[in-house]
């Protein structure tokens, strides 16, 4: 049987290549693993992105709701701007709605902080429901996630990665016992072990 080659033509692969290259998105980290003893997490969302032609001075601005699987948020906090416009969203029960962080440069003699990733917003989670689980973090309904593109530092022309080179955040909070229900369940799996021997 004849095998034939398809032939694609460069100016394809470079424009795919680009396509693929602008990359972004939010990082979740959470600070501590939450127990009896320490009920209380924050976590942590970054913004970051790649630079594949050296024109992608900083990030820009985006938006997203923070949702978890369980438990409260508070304390909401961003570190970019917090001039009008920016928000640090408005908790409600296991989520925060309304998140938009960013800045800007070249603005009142401010210029744009160029770290990737940055951190960009945080927030306090609490339970008192300490059953051993993992609870699930996410950003959920971004529509901008923006790069500032411009190496002269005097205004930002702003680049959308959203949401061809978007990437959303997801994260985890490990939920655990305390140190005393977590002896009874290894000696509760014990004795199953031995009455199970011994029939």
């Amino acid at each position: 049987m004849r095998k034939t080659m398809r032939i694609i033509p460069l100016a394809c692969l470079v424009l795919a290549s680009a396509a693929a290259a602008q990359q972004g998105g939010w990082l979740i980290e959470s600070s501590n693993v939450v127990s009896p003893s320490q009920p209380t997490t924050t976590v942590e969302v970054w913004a970051w992105f790649d630079d594949p032609t050296g024109e992608r001075n900083a990030f820009g601005r985006g938006d997203f709701d923070f949702i978890a699987s369980g438990g409260e948020f508070s304390n909401t906090q961003m570190y970019l701007w917090s001039t009008p416009g920016f928000s640090a969203g408005t908790p409600m029960g296991s989520g925060v709605g309304g998140v938009f962080v960013g800045q800007l440069w070249g603005f009142a003699g401010f210029w744009a902080y160029t770290h990737s990733p940055i951190l960009a917003w945080s927030a306090d989670w609490t339970t008192t429901d300490f059953t051993p689980r993992t609870v699930s973090l996410d950003t959920r309904n971004t529509t901008t996630f923006e790069i500032g593109t411009n190496g002269t530092h005097v205004y930002m022309n702003l680049l959308e990665l959203y949401p061809q080179g978007f990437t959303p955040g997801t994260g985890a909070i490990r939920v655990v016992p305390s140190a005393a229900s977590a002896t009874l369940l290894v000696l509760g799996a014990v004795m199953l072990r031995r009455r199970r021997r011994s029939a």
